[in-house]
């Protein structure tokens, strides 16, 4: 799971997404559904840690 935790501490967006896609492609065949729940969870913590960056 060390390629896991690399993604959360990724130092920017764009190495974030390019390790959750190297993730991904190592561990799709072999575990489909944990992937999905994994890009799916990201995802939702990704766009909540965007929204609470921003100052209205």
């Amino acid at each position: 799971m060390r390629q896991a935790r690399a993604i959360y501490k990724s130092g920017s967006k764009r190495q974030a997404i390019k390790r959750l896609e190297r993730f991904a492609l190592k561990w799709q065949e072999i575990e489909p559904h944990a992937v999905s729940c994994f890009r799916k969870d990201f995802l939702r913590l990704f766009i909540t840690i965007t929204l609470n960056q921003i100052e209205v």
